[in-house]
Order: structure tokens, then C-alpha cells, then sequence
């Protein structure tokens, strides 16, 4: 799927009006998440939920995402967006307009102390076109880089390309037409966008146009730091910097776009995919199950877990939360399942927040906050049953937070072709998991 372009680069619009399946997979997949800045939402969690920055009621942000949606489907442009949400935005209070104040009182009594009234930030128009280029954008990239990666193996090498104009940051520029391989780390921290209003867009190479074109590829490992950015509040954030092995000018995402979200969402397949294909089975479980349930993961699941419970209505956003290990696989292929082995388990926001969520809440067998976001590590290392009844995987562990009595999470998953998913998760007593067959026990932690 090609762009057309423009003299300010890739158009979005008709980018948007082209078979537009992947990118709007990329913004629906993303959940629902509250912001009082935009730093203070990491690059991990920014590639699983979408924010808004200063943006904290649900409703507000559900409305902006919608009409992302509508516009990414649609083909719409920021006229037609704005036209369509500022009303919206209007009636709740969330939009202020030229020469109206920004900042406006939230409704809360003054601080008994001071005596100062709580703010919040409304949206301005010139904001409204800062979301949607940036959202669009990163959604067409997100769908490029999958396509890009589906090609890989036939065109390796990746060529930076920047909008050579007299907008174009002077860094942004400097990496214009540099080229690394497809797997080069740097990959993960400058994926355009990288910056607000960033144009930068990637092109796949093989090895007939380096020879053409005369380009030298490069790598980046070795050339890459962190380093801390100071922030007009006086703060910092952390960027990671290239430093060219040539002497050019060194480069770094602006604060806020340090990651590749495609690749976030992405890389949970082709990990699942790749690693028993380049180590011992019995390495490649082990690496799975450390990856999972690494700390950074088990806390964006955890900002998921939240966000879900908050949300007035499930969005149908996923997690990716752990793979089926050689003894799940053997055990559905011996039932007769035809699955994916590939597809990461994943869960969705529905179980947590939704109806069904509410019906355990009443019936007193609900999972608690830390107990959801322990679900990677009763996937890796917890019993793991058969259901023969439903024909599904049930994994079990003692639950972390028991209600009155020692409790066992029940996590009951269905294996397919199209999706691995989590279908039911509720406290047990240890007695109610005795009807199950026996096909893994739990696995001793690393």
C-alpha cells in the first residue's frame, strides 16, 4: 500500500482512503488511557493505549478515539474531523474557542488551604490538528512497518526519508537517506513519527538498489545512548540518541515518541513466532515466559487492567499476555483443535470491565487489579488443565489476593486459528479445579 506525495510529504488523506484494514487495526487496538501529560505515559503503554494528553475523563478521550476511527475509515479530513467532534466536545466542556480561556475551573470546591481552584486544560483547534496528524500518521506507519516486515526477507535494508522542505527539523534531516537492516535496534526507538508534526516515513531496499543507488548501510549498535532531555517545566525526559559512526549529526526522537508502536504490537507474534525457531524448545519456553512476565510488561498490563475497569464500556482493545507452550499444543492437537500455535494469548478488555466483568463482581469471584496483572506469570508457570467438557485449556494458580479463604485464579483459554484467547477468568475454590485432566504441572520459576 503506497502513499501519495505530496510537496509536503506522504498525503495522509489519501493514504487513509486506500485499503485502510491494518492502520485501523493499529488505533483500534489501542485501549483507553487517562493522561495528566503526555510524559508521563511511557512509549510501551502509549503502543497499547491511546491518550490524550491533560485528557482525564474516559468519555472525552472515547469520543476523540472514535472519531479517529471514523476519519482513519473514512478517509476524512481535519475539517471533517473537527466538524464532527467539536460539537461533542463543546457540550461536555472539553473545547475552548479562539480568545476563550484554555484552562478553566473543573468543578471541584477550592483547596481549603490556598484557596485555589483545580483546572483543567480544554482542547483548541490548532491541538485537535496536532492529535489527528500525529494519530494519523502513526497509524500509517504502524501499517507500513508490518508490510515493510512482511517483506523483509526479500527487502532487508530499511532507508530513513525525511520531507527535505523548509519545515524539516535540522536532525530529521540529517537522517534523511541513512539505511540500516530491517532488524537494527535502532528501528525500535526512531520509527516515525518522531516528533510532533514529524513527515518521516521509511522505505524497504534490497540489495540491487544499494548497488544502484551507491548507499552504504550502517548500524547502529554501539552508537546508541540514553540521554536525559530537559523539559521547559524544568524536568527531564529520557530519549535514546544516535551518534553516527561517519561524524554526522547525531539524532533523537522528540520526548514522548522514544519507540516504534507497531513494532510493540508486532513484535508479540513474531516473538512467539521466531523463538522456537532459533533456540531449543526447551530455551525458547524459558525465554517466552521471562519475556512475558518482565517487569516492564507486567506494568503496562497492569495500566491496561486499570484503564479497562474505569472504562464505562469495553473498547475491544488486547494484551497480549503469554504463548502456548509445547504441552498446550500437544494436548489440542491431540483433542483435534485446529490452532495457530504463533498467535499470543492474548485478553480482552471486555473481561475486566465489561458485563461479564460486573456479573463476577456480584457473584463475590472477581480477579483483583494485582491479580490480573499477575495473568502472564500463572500462563508461564501455573497448572495447566483440560476442560473436556468445553474443549479448553484451563490454567491455574493460587490467587495473589484471596477473599476470606485461600482462592485459585481459574483462567479458561481457547485456542484457534485466528485468535488464542482468554474466555473466562474467575476465583475458585482449590476443590472446583479437581474435574479437570492434568497436562502440565506448575512450572518452577526461573
Amino acid at each position: 500500500m503506497g502513499a501519495a506525495l505530496t510537496p509536503n510529504g506522504p498525503d495522509l488523506a489519501f493514504a487513509i482512503g486506500l485499503p485502510p484494514e491494518k492502520a485501523v487495526e493499529h488505533l483500534r487496538a489501542k485501549g483507553l488511557q487517562v493522561s495528566e501529560g503526555w510524559r508521563t505515559v511511557n512509549e510501551a503503554a502509549h503502543a497499547r493505549a491511546f491518550t490524550v494528553a491533560h485528557v482525564t475523563r474516559l468519555d472525552v478521550l472515547k469520543d476523540i478515539q472514535d472519531e479517529l476511527l471514523r476519519a482513519q475509515e473514512g478517509g476524512h479530513t481535519i475539517a471533517q474531523f473537527r466538524a464532527t467532534l467539536v460539537p461533542a466536545l463543546e457540550r461536555k466542556g472539553w473545547f475552548a474557542h479562539k480568545g476563550q480561556p484554555v484552562r478553566v475551573p473543573d468543578g471541584t470546591p477550592p483547596d481549603p488551604e490556598t484557596g485555589e481552584l483545580a483546572t483543567y486544560k480544554r482542547l483548541t483547534a490548532r491541538r485537535l490538528q496536532t492529535i489527528f496528524q500525529t494519530n494519523m500518521q502513526s497509524s500509517m506507519m504502524a501499517a507500513r512497518y508490518r508490510e515493510l516486515m512482511a517483506n523483509a526477507d526479500k527487502r532487508p535494508w530499511f532507508q530513513y526519508v525525511a520531507v527535505l522542505d523548509g519545515r524539516t527539523r535540522p536532525a530529521h534531516r540529517a537522517m534523511n537517506g541513512r539505511v540500516f537492516r530491517y532488524d537494527d535496534a535502532g528501528w525500535s526507538t526512531w520509527w516515525p513519527p518522531c516528533g510532533w508534526n514529524c513527515r518521516c516515513r521509511v522505505r524497504a531496499l534490497d540489495q540491487a538498489d544499494l548497488d544502484d543507488k551507491g548507499l552504504v548501510p550502517e548500524a547502529s549498535k554501539g552508537h546508541l545512548r540514553a540521554s536525559e532531555v530537559p523539559m521547559p517545566d524544568g524536568s527531564t525526559s529520557r530519549v535514546t540518541r544516535y551518534t553516527p559512526a561517519d561524524g554526522g549529526a547525531s539524532f533523537a526522537p522528540d520526548p514522548g515518541f522514544n519507540g516504534n508502536p507497531a513494532q510493540v504490537q508486532a513484535a508479540d507474534r513474531l516473538l512467539v513466532l521466531k523463538m522456537p525457531q532459533v533456540l531449543p524448545a526447551d530455551l525458547a519456553a524459558q525465554q517466552l515466559r521471562q519475556v512475558f512476565t518482565a517487569a516492564p510488561r507486567v506494568d503496562a498490563l497492569r495500566t491496561f487492567v486499570e484503564t479497562a475497569r474505569e472504562a464505562r464500556q469495553p473498547l475491544g482493545a488486547t494484551f497480549a499476555v503469554g504463548a502456548l507452550d509445547d504441552a498446550a499444543v500437544l494436548k489440542l492437537v491431540g483433542e483435534g483443535a485446529k490452532i495457530d500455535q504463533a498467535l499470543p494469548l492474548t485478553v480482552e478488555d471486555r473481561l475486566i470491565g465489561g458485563v461479564k466483568a460486573g456479573r463476577h463482581a456480584a457473584a463475590g469471584d472477581a480477579l483483583a487489579i494485582e491479580d490480573w496483572a499477575n495473568l502472564p506469570a500463572v500462563l508461564a508457570y501455573g497448572e495447566l488443565l483440560w476442560d473436556a467438557g468445553n474443549g479448553t485449556l484451563i490454567y491455574a494458580a493460587p490467587a495473589l489476593v484471596p477473599k476470606g479463604e485461600r482462592l485459585w485464579l481459574r483462567i479458561a483459554v481457547k485456542a484457534g486459528t485466528k485468535v488464542n484467547d482468554i474466555r473466562h477468568a474467575a476465583l475458585v475454590k482449590r476443590d472446583d479445579l479437581g474435574g479437570y485432566t492434568v497436562v502440565r504441572k506448575a512450572v518452577p520459576r526461573e
